[in-house]
């Protein structure tokens, strides 16, 4: 994607912030300012002002023949892991949207914050 966008001064493309800058061998692409808010100010994204984001889920089966006990351990060690993620990956743990007022249902992220 980031070089289809190089490639083409009238494209536009949707990816992370971190890839950008990991793939940026591949051509300089800009990230898009919206209504002023910059994306690479997560207090914007935490807010709800900076509106395109992207939600990373983990999940495991639960219950009676299909859970498997390595399966929970993994996503318990990812899901901690997250909560310490330098801020150059542009990640936002859950623990920190549900802070900042983002809707949920169980573990599930189903809105963002409500003005």
């Amino acid at each position: 994607m980031i070089s289809q966008v190089v490639s083409n001064v009238s494209a536009i493309g949707y990816e992370t912030l971190w890839v950008t800058r990991l793939f940026s061998k591949k051509g300089r692409v800009k990230a898009l300012k919206i209504d002023g808010h910059d994306p690479d100010d997560l207090s914007h994204l935490l807010t709800g002002k900076y509106p395109l984001y992207r939600v990373y889920s983990i999940t495991s089966w639960e219950g009676e023949g299909v859970s498997k006990p390595h399966a929970r351990k993994l996503v318990d060690y990812l899901l901690k892991q997250v909560e310490g993620l330098d801020s150059k990956y542009s990640f936002l743990p859950s623990s920190r949207l549900r802070e900042a007022g983002w809707i949920f249902n169980g573990d599930e992220l189903v809105g963002t914050p409500q003005k």
